[in-house]
């Protein structure tokens, strides 16, 4: 796959609407992230396009991302979209985990961000709140969500801020939630999967389904 050089201005645009229709009807939507939207609109949130078409240029893409905002401490989250990547659900999960190495070993000791796949394959289950968990990472492109880990810090010790944003933060962070009753996961977590069967996992997938028809619509201009 490839979009013609002259055209991936416009492209990427398309890339966003397309993100902000997941960010927005569905994220901040059924208010599966209450974080979301305040981070969005605060600023502290960023979205980036990156136009590999395999892991290798995309590891080197995201690499490039991470290392840029790891200084910007005022951004706290940033999803990076990569529209044209040919990796189903299991492969672009392998790829998340071969950055996690890699930024791992640039960065010896604790990382500046933890990360989470989304790709619009994700297998779910809603029997188990965690096993729902992949049903809001369902995205119409592949995508890492990066997340600075300082500010997750300030979550987790019951000092939130108004722009955190936390919705897909990585399973690494785990061990920090361990020794409390419930954490801001955890009841995120409980009510997204309280909410899912009551009703919102049929009129989420609608919407998504809309979100991947848009997709299809619009790449099918652009994509070669």
């Amino acid at each position: 796959m490839f979009v013609a050089p002259a055209e991936t201005a416009s492209f990427e645009q398309e890339v966003l609407r397309i993100n902000a229709r997941f960010n927005t009807e569905i994220i901040e939507g059924v208010s599966a992230c209450p974080y979301a939207r305040p981070a969005r609109v605060a600023g502290s949130s960023q979205r980036r396009v990156v136009m590999a078409t395999d892991a290798r240029s995309a590891l080197d893409g995201l690499m490039g991302v991470a290392a840029d905002l790891a200084p910007r401490e005022e951004v706290e989250v940033a999803q990076v979209i990569f529209p044209l990547i040919g990796l189903d659900a299991a492969a672009f999960q392998g790829f998340a985990s071969d950055f996690g190495r890699a930024n791992a070993a640039l960065r010896p000791g604790r990382p500046v961000f933890v990360h989470a796949a989304f790709h619009p394959e994700l297998p779910y289950s809603a029997e188990t709140p965690s096993r729902l968990v992949p049903f809001f990472r369902r995205s119409p492109d592949p995508m890492i969500q990066l997340v600075r880990l300082a500010g997750l810090d300030a979550i987790h010790q019951a000092k939130p801020r108004g722009t955190q944003f936390f919705s897909g933060t990585a399973e690494e962070i785990s061990a920090l939630l361990a020794t409390r009753p419930e954490s801001v996961t955890d009841r995120i977590t409980r009510e997204n999967h309280e909410a899912a069967i009551g009703g919102n996992l049929e009129h989420v997938s609608v919407i998504f389904q809309d979100i991947l028809a848009d997709r299809a619509r619009s790449y099918a201009r652009f994509v070669r």
